[in-house]
C-alpha cells in the first residue's frame, strides 16, 4: 500500500525586460517576459530532499504550455 509522500511547494514569478543583443528580434521596445521558479521539499514534517528549478526569460503567454 502506498500512502504518498507528504511535500511543500511553492511557485513565484518576476516580472523582467529583455534588452540584450537579440533584442531587434522582438522590436524596438523591450519584450516584457517572466522569470519562473519552483520550490519544494520533502517530507514536509522532516525534509530530507530539497528541490529548485528555475525557467529564464518565458515570453508572456508561455507558462500555461511550459507548465503542461
Amino acid at each position: 500500500m502506498n500512502e504518498g509522500i507528504s511535500t511543500a511547494e511553492i511557485t513565484g514569478t518576476a516580472e523582467a525586460f529583455y534588452d540584450g543583443l537579440q533584442r531587434i528580434k522582438f522590436g524596438k521596445e523591450p519584450s516584457e517576459l517572466l522569470n519562473l521558479s519552483f520550490v519544494g521539499y520533502a517530507l514536509y514534517d522532516n525534509p530530507q530532499v530539497a528541490k529548485a528549478i528555475f525557467v529564464p526569460w518565458e515570453y508572456q503567454g508561455g507558462a500555461g504550455t511550459l507548465s503542461k
